[in-house]
């Protein structure tokens, strides 16, 4: 009996290890027919799937599956799989699973209510799909939820209120769905920003807590400052609220209002660089400069006039278009366009030149910022004193007409409504000095159409800019035709009777957003990788705009004095040919070179090949011919492609050094910034051309090599700055809580 006992236990003993060694087999073979009986009820046309074989001993060796050491699954990765289909119940016994990925598929059907038993389960990303149905309220079960993302599909009722339950939730985001009903405010809720509520046309808004009442629309408006748009409440008589409510009910491209902001846009960049290929003829003719080598002094400070301009009334600009609108602010530019081009084109003297131009510059609302309301600028101004530095004002607002764009379309056509401003800013740009170019001079160059009597042949720059201006009341036509897109409201106080509670919280909630904007403006400056990226970003652009100036005063200058004595016209050809290869460099060949050696090391590579480029320059003037009109364009190509590298670099760093939602501010305080780079160079330019000019005979680096030795020595300096311990990169570390990579 005893050798029957000890048999009995011994067999026992086996049984049981056998168990427990089989049992991580048994559940990777229920997981396996949990993720077989998924993948027979999606439609799989690339054989995504193809590797997940049932008869395998479990599913670790599938692709698109990821397990831990005990061979039980923790991943399952199939978004941007092109599949399509519909959700299982079966994956509720996933019970390790801590990612579910199959985010932009077509997947159609509700979401199983047994995902609640995914306890493990950190993301959930189901967004842009085809999926229906209700939320699951058992998904407030899921106590290690991180990232949930159900964006993009068609889900209906209310937000389950288990969810704020969670408290490890930290991203949820269910715009562009059908949901109804109020947004919750309490628990994890509490810090989801407004905007991934968005396109849900029957969601009220945030409730009050302890009411279930959604808030009011002063109370909303309010955090829309903060957090983006949001809610769909309209006021009748406001026309923002009518453009949004258009937005709403066509969701297709808006061609018409687009064609529109690119006419307006093309106009207001044509008549920044129009006068280079002339202006030199222009002094010369105004016998304003007693020697030729004076002429470049001048010519300097009418290049500057425009940007000192922009930059006086910038912050004026702004107020007016965020308490009149946008739309009067753009006709008021566009006819500022008509009148001061036209005057300046007419120009008898100098100061005649000087004056219209430095008025076209303070008239340029189009370029001004606006989006921030003057009650609250000033607020900040008494904040923070009288000596409050003035871009930190600036940085509070966005470039008008790139606002403009993204306000009359709906949110999925906004980037091409900012690629169309971009696009339409660059023509313009390459346009314009062609047209000054051509245009410039016409009873000489044309004689058998322009007598010298005619009003071109006495105004001989008169015909560019009245090209500008016939093109600028195109443009002003056109404006009859852009809607007004600002909320004409009172965005502080509420009508609703409903009681003193909503008062009380939406005046305590405006006194937050504007410490929480002071307090982000201050975090902007002591940014240093944002503020250092800007000072390299600042001395690259001197030099930039400095030899935009230099070239169109050397190039037309007499090659007694080492220029290339090209006509206008030519001038005018060199920038146009430069300009269009340039748009093809930064469509097709930038993005690679960018991909390969990254926004740093592309744009110290672009500083350093510049420098014996520039070098070459004072050289050219020995050539002539063909020869000496290829080698221009090729220099001036390579040029324009290095200025394009070295900015888009900068950029590329300036966005990274902040988060997105202190972009728009951090590039307020960079075009603020620029601009005052921008009004300096040309200026300075003019002066240093002027002082070559006249020490031709010098020994040590005569006439235009002093020029071009100068652009040089800001070139280094910009180059030197970026690296340690000047230039400051952002920490690539990041939360693991609140970003997350997709495989």
């Amino acid at each position: 009996m005893a050798v029957v006992a000890d048999v009995a236990a011994g067999t026992l003993v086996v049984v049981l290890a056998m168990a427990l060694l089989l049992a991580p087999l048994v559940s990777s073979n229920s997981e396996g027919d949990a993720l077989y009986a998924l993948r027979k009820s999606l439609s799989d046309p690339d054989d995504v799937l193809q590797s997940w074989d049932p008869t395998l001993v479990n599913p670790c060796t599938w692709f698109h599956i990821t397990c831990n050491q005990d061979n039980r699954v923790t991943r399952v990765d199939l978004g941007n799989s092109n599949l399509s289909g519909h959700l299982v119940p079966e994956l509720g016994c996933l019970e390790h699973l801590q990612y579910l990925e199959l985010y932009k598929n077509n997947i159609q059907g509700t979401i199983p209510s047994e995902f609640g038993n995914l306890k493990s389960l950190i993301s959930l990303d189901l967004y842009n799909n085809n999926i229906s149905g209700v939320i699951p309220p058992t998904l407030g079960k899921l106590k290690s939820l991180v990232f949930l993302r159900l964006n993009d599909n068609r889900l209906t009722g209310q937000i389950p209120r288990e969810l704020v339950q969670i408290s490890s939730l930290k991203v949820v985001d269910i715009s562009n769905n059908d949901l109804c009903g109020t947004i919750p405010t309490t628990g994890p809720f509490e810090h989801i920003p407004l905007n991934n509520f968005e396109n849900n046309p029957r969601l009220e808004g945030p409730e009050l807590q302890a009411t279930g009442k959604p808030w009011s629309f002063g109370v909303l408006v309010a955090m829309e400052a903060s957090t983006g748009p949001l809610l769909k409440v309209y006021y009748e008589n406001c026309p923002g609220c009518k453009q949004d409510r258009k937005n709403e009910v066509r969701r297709g491209v808006p061609y018409r209002e687009f064609f529109f902001i690119w006419i307006v846009t093309l106009c207001s960049a044509l008549p920044v660089a129009s006068l280079f290929p002339f202006l030199y003829f222009m002094i010369q003719d105004l016998h304003v400069a007693k020697r030729e080598e004076d002429i470049g002094f001048y010519a300097g400070f009418v290049g500057s006039a425009f940007m000192i301009g922009r930059v006086l009334t910038s912050l004026f600009w702004g107020i007016v278009a965020d308490r009149y609108g946008r739309k009067p602010v753009i006709v008021i530019s566009i006819i500022s366009i008509i009148i001061f081009n036209t005057m300046f084109g007419l120009s008898t003297s100098y100061w005649m030149a000087l004056v219209s131009r430095l008025l076209l510059g303070c008239f340029s609302g189009l370029l001004g910022p606006i989006r921030v309301s003057a009650k609250l600028v000033f607020k900040i101004q008494i904040a923070h004193g009288s000596l409050m530095p003035y871009f930190l004002i600036a940085s509070l607002m966005w470039n008008s007409i790139q606002a403009y764009a993204s306000e009359v379309c709906h949110k999925e056509y906004q980037a091409l409504g900012l690629s169309l401003v971009s696009s339409s800013r660059g023509i313009g740009l390459i346009v314009g000095p062609a047209i000054g170019g051509f245009f410039a001079q016409p009873a000489k160059r044309y004689p058998n159409i322009f007598s010298i009597k005619s009003l071109f042949g006495r105004f001989p720059y008169f015909l560019p800019c009245f090209c500008i201006s016939l093109i600028a009341t195109g443009a002003l036509v056109a404006c009859f035709w852009l809607p007004e897109t600002l909320h004409m409201h009172d965005k502080w106080e509420i009508e609703d009777p409903e009681g003193s509670l909503i008062r009380c919280e939406t005046k305590k909630y405006s006194e937050e957003i504007e410490g929480t904007m002071l307090a982000s403006k201050e975090s902007l400056i002591k940014n240093q990788p944002l503020m250092s990226a800007i000072i390299v970003y600042c001395a690259f652009a001197l030099q930039d705009t400095a030899y935009a100036e230099i070239f169109s005063l050397w190039a037309v200058s007499n090659k007694t004095y080492g220029g290339l004595n090209f006509s206008s016209q030519e001038v005018g050809e060199v920038l146009a040919i430069s300009g269009l290869n340039l748009l093809v460099y930064q469509l097709f060949l930038y993005p690679c070179f960018e991909k390969y050696l990254g926004p740093i090391s592309s744009s110290r590579a672009a500083a350093i090949f510049s420098i014996p480029l520039l070098t070459s320059y004072p050289f050219m003037s020995k050539l002539s011919g063909l020869k000496l009109f290829f080698v221009v364009n090729c220099a001036s190509l390579l040029k324009n492609a290095i200025s394009v590298t070295i900015t888009t670099g900068f950029n590329i760093l300036q966005n990274n050094a902040v988060p997105q939602h202190q972009r728009g501010a951090a590039n307020g305080i960079s075009v603020t910034a620029l601009s005052l780079s921008k009004a300096v160079a040309p200026a300075t330019a003019g002066v240093l051309f002027s002082w070559a000019q006249k020490r031709q005979q010098a020994s040590f680096l005569s006439g235009d090599h002093m020029i071009f030795f100068v652009l040089n020595v800001i070139t280094l300096i910009g180059f030197l700055l970026t690296y340690k311990p000047f230039l400051t990169l952002p920490n690539s570390k990041k939360d693991p809580v609140t970003t997350e990579v997709h495989a």
